[in-house]
């Protein structure tokens, strides 16, 4: 019972303004045994989230713990796109893109052809899905994930993120060899080279929001994952207040930064 308080206060904090940049509350996942979560999203006017594994899809009632499996995804978990709307789209390496509009209850699903595979995924502000290919290219489906056709190409292949802003601007990133930030105005027909300092690992935007928000590390083997905001449509990228964790995952709740780390605690950010 004690348990359940102190969740529920902490949720009302997480909703509250009164959060401020700086203060950090913390929270405990469920976990299902063996099987390590990959991304997390709350579902707008309700109790409930997403929780996606490497290999299922739940929703949860937060104020149980309850874990309602959804779908279980045919292969291992690559990318996906959470939307607290009850919007939900995913990609795993056996070249399968699931949809869903509703929370979970219903879904579509959608078969790459070999030898494609969806290596990342962003929703517009239009609702389209963008698919970012593991030969460079980007597919676009205006049906809700049942079809998908070819758009544009990407400047370099091995795509590490796609993000579509608010305005619908492309900002791609790269890590390895190609790492860096590209910029595209005109749906991926030509790209502009924005930053390539970095290796980028995820770039989000938010709906209704103008800030851009980019994961990244200085190098690929020891460097704690950093993050980055721009307020100018991804043309400048400015260093945010937090100094970076070397075995967390990162996630954003309801346009909030979450950082999860190895043990299943959390701290929230703006």
């Amino acid at each position: 019972m004690e348990k359940v308080k102190i969740l529920i206060i902490f949720i009302a904090l997480l909703f509250s303004e009164l959060l401020p940049q700086g203060v950090y509350s913390q929270w405990v996942f469920p976990q299902p045994s063996g099987n390590d979560y990959v991304a997390v999203e709350y579902i707008d006017n309700t109790s409930s989230y997403f929780l996606l594994t490497r290999n299922s899809f739940y929703k949860v009632t937060s104020s149980l713990f309850n874990l309602e499996p959804k779908l279980r995804l045919k292969g291992y978990y690559l990318s996906s796109v959470l939307s607290g709307d009850g919007f939900a789209v995913v990609s795993c390496d056996s070249g399968s893109i699931y949809v869903t509009t509703d929370a979970g209850e219903s879904w579509n699903i959608f078969d790459i052809p070999e030898p494609l595979i969806c290596k990342v995924l962003s929703r517009g502000t239009d609702n389209r899905i963008y698919a970012g290919m593991n030969d460079g290219t980007i597919y676009i489906s205006d049906d809700n994930g049942s079809s998908f056709t070819f758009l544009s190409t990407l400047p370099k292949k091995e795509i590490s993120s796609l993000c579509v802003s608010s305005k619908g601007t492309f900002l791609a990133g790269f890590k390895g060899v190609n790492r860096g930030i590209y910029r595209s105005t005109n749906n991926g027909q030509s790209w502009t080279f924005v930053n390539n300092a970095v290796h980028i690992t995820e770039i989000k935007s938010f709906a209704l929001s103008d800030t851009l928000y980019s994961f990244f590390v200085s190098d690929t083997i020891s460097s704690p994952v950093r993050l980055m905001k721009s307020t100018d449509d991804g043309l400048t990228w400015i260093l945010s207040n937090h100094w970076g964790h070397y075995s967390g995952k990162y996630y954003f709740l309801n346009s909030k930064c979450l950082i999860v780390t190895a043990a299943g605690m959390s701290r929230v950010f703006n």
